[in-house]
């Protein structure tokens, strides 16, 4: 089979190139959006930055995964850090891979707040998209019906904003209670309860964090916001600009996607997200912004002088920081068994 594969890769080898490298948008168009002024360097400015990282290894019952996080924030003289994660095992069950992402994000979103409560930064970074972080975490939630949607939001929201915290998923505590009360599943589809509670918390740590207007930076995006193209701004952006510099900022609304979230909806319905593209280096990859509520063009100069003071071709060093510092590779993973003593089969090794 793999021949035939092969045999149509080389047919079609100009046509493919043709497809990947065709962007029918004319110079002119994209300078009409995109600010070339040389940016500022602003070093007088406390920023910080976080990254997250998640692996399992998965057996025939049971999943063992590792989570962590970290803050770091940089005075102009010293960095400091904030870590957290954990490693724990949770039985093999649908949508385990959206639950362990959300344990990321939970855990990203608690130390950006304590470290912001502590060092009171001027600038605070997200690695990624902000809107992709609220939009695609609802999509396990919908296999859980209403009913006993709306039954964990009477019985257990007071209980989680009464104890939360920034130092743990705070959730964990009712594991037990609300998988014996409350039975969850669509269309012959299981669901543990405990991914809506997760899902909750989650929600009450993103809406503060919104509150402090971090900036989220993505290297990569779908997002086509500019030219009526299907080809992502970022790219079109990338190949026909070369300088530094900004493009002009648009607005985003998300609320129609939000208007189902369980809480605070005075806060979710109408928010807003000004996105803009950028590149801090002559020649270097053009980043993606995206800052809560309605950001105007001097801010964005003021925020882009921040960043270029602490950027290192082109990207924002404490992301690039805190993204090495916290990446879990599949070795790590494995070391983490080894240390646990499991030995239990995958249901792999037939193959």
């Amino acid at each position: 089979m793999l021949s035939e594969l092969y045999e149509a890769t080389l047919k079609n080898r100009e046509e493919i190139l043709r497809g990947m490298e065709e962007v029918k948008i004319s110079s002119e168009e994209v300078n009409g959006y995109w600010n070339n002024d040389s940016i500022d360097e602003d070093s007088n400015a406390i920023i910080g930055a976080e990254d997250g990282s998640m692996n399992k290894k998965e057996f025939k019952g049971s999943v063992l995964y590792a989570v962590d996080a970290e803050a770091l924030t940089f005075d102009g003289r010293t960095l400091s850090s904030t870590p957290t994660g954990e490693v724990g095992v949770l039985p093999r069950q649908s949508f385990i891979e959206n639950r362990l992402r959300l344990f990321m994000s939970l855990y990203e979103f608690k130390v950006s707040l304590k470290s912001i409560k502590e060092f009171n930064p001027d600038l605070f970074l997200l690695d990624g998209s902000l809107i992709s972080e609220l939009v695609r975490s609802i999509i396990p939630v919908s296999y859980i019906p209403s009913r006993e949607r709306m039954e964990i939001e009477e019985k257990y929201l007071p209980k989680i904003k009464s104890i939360y915290s920034t130092e743990e998923i705070c959730v964990k505590q009712f594991r037990d209670e609300i998988k014996t009360e409350i039975k969850t599943g669509s269309e012959g589809i299981r669901i543990d309860p405990n991914i809506y509670l997760e899902y909750i918390e989650y929600l009450l740590s993103i809406q503060q964090l919104l509150e402090h207007n971090p900036v989220g930076i993505s290297k990569t995006s779908t997002g086509a916001e500019y030219f009526g193209s299907e080809i992502p701004s970022i790219i079109i952006f990338e190949k026909l600009t070369r300088s530094e510099g900004y493009s002009s900022p648009k607005r985003v609304s998300i609320d129609r996607a939000l208007r189902r979230l369980p809480i605070s909806h005075r806060f979710f319905d109408g928010l807003e997200f000004t996105i803009f593209y950028a590149r801090l280096e002559d020649n270097a990859p053009v980043l993606r912004f995206e800052i809560p509520g309605r950001v105007k063009k001097r801010e964005i100069e003021r925020i882009l002088s921040k960043l270029k003071a602490i950027s290192t071709v082109g990207y924002p060093y404490l992301l690039r920081k805190a993204h090495n510092d916290v990446i879990i590779k599949n070795k790590d993973i494995i070391q983490i068994s080894r240390m646990l003593g499991i030995i239990e089969k995958t249901g792999r090794e037939i193959l």
